[in-house]
């Protein structure tokens, strides 16, 4: 069931999806947009053995991981965490931030074969956080359906990566959180089974081992590989919707990091830094992510805990 019309420039159709109740807009020239609340997000995080007892992924799942269709949790142990979904993802004492790459190659496979492999999938969007990520999930929603359904898309915080030029756009998306839509972790997940034993691949399994603890840097690489660069996610006025530091640090102006302006887009921290529809912020602790509210102060243009009195 649908509905079509045209306003002279643009013809609009309109398709309530029976299965998941998302509604779809299909514009000119054969692009679809999901315009629907809640696109259907599967999340994950990786952990390590030592994090089930911290009551980190805990504080995911009641921060903002609740609101993803499907959370998951993947570590190096089978040991049950109450009420989570926890995955053992089976590579035993390897498990040292040296080898997260790795572990990360068997994660993202894992995911398309499971859920992504056939021609239906019950998701739109994947999203990949750490135990630290603080997430602003309504403002995540609202930007991601923004991106036509059969384009491809990696979204997240961008960065220059050695080699960089307008011509040659090497980036990558940093881990703190990284989202591909259906369509383009189909086309990683196909080539990472594909290739996965093939070591001069960019989506193999040693490929990807090669990076140590940059697998964000060797996602990029396999998608690169596939025709698939970052996004550009900053808003209209320049400003970044992802952060890899804490709200505290983005918010100081005088704080600086030797490596951030070789990498960065916006290098700036304190006002003219963050968007005011922000999505991810970095290195939060547990109680933050479980209990506190970010909210933008519009005379200074930063983002402050709603319960810090501090100006």
């Amino acid at each position: 069931l649908g509905i079509w019309w045209s306003d002279g420039r643009t013809e609009h159709f309109f398709k309530q999806d029976a299965l998941s109740g998302l509604t779809h807009q299909r514009l000119g020239g054969g692009a679809i947009m999901y315009r629907h609340e809640r696109p259907r997000l599967l999340c994950f995080v990786m952990m390590q053995e030592k994090d089930h007892f911290t009551g980190a992924a805990e504080a995911v799942y009641e921060g903002w991981g609740r609101n993803c269709t499907l959370m998951l949790y993947f570590s190096n142990s089978a040991k049950p965490i109450s009420g989570l979904n926890v995955s053992d993802v089976g590579i035993g004492d390897r498990d040292q931030t040296d080898y997260l790459s790795g572990k990360a190659h068997r994660v993202w496979g894992s995911l398309y074969m499971k859920y992504f492999a056939n021609r239906t999938s019950n998701f739109d969007f994947v999203m990949k956080a750490d135990l630290d990520t603080y997430m602003l999930m309504d403002n995540l929603f609202e930007y991601i359906v923004e991106f036509p359904a059969n384009q491809t898309a990696y979204i997240g915080r961008r960065f220059m990566w050695d080699g960089y030029t307008e011509d040659n756009p090497v980036t990558f998306v940093a881990g703190a959180s990284v989202i591909v839509n259906t369509k383009t972790m189909r086309l990683m997940g196909a080539s990472i089974a594909q290739h996965k034993n093939d070591a001069n691949h960019p989506c193999s399994l040693k490929a990807w081992e090669k990076r140590g603890h940059g697998d964000d840097v060797a996602m990029a690489d396999c998608l690169r590989e596939e025709g698939v660069i970052a996004a550009d996610t900053r808003d209209s006025l320049g400003r970044e919707r992802f952060m890899v530091f804490g709200p505290t640090v983005m918010g100081d102006p005088s704080h600086s990091e030797h490596w951030y302006p070789k990498r960065a887009f916006n290098a700036k921290f304190g006002p003219g830094c963050c968007s005011d529809k922000a999505i991810c912020f970095h290195y939060v602790s547990s109680q933050r992510i479980r209990e506190s509210t970010l909210v933008f102060n519009e005379d200074d243009e930063v983002w402050r805990w709603a319960d810090d009195s501090t100006k």
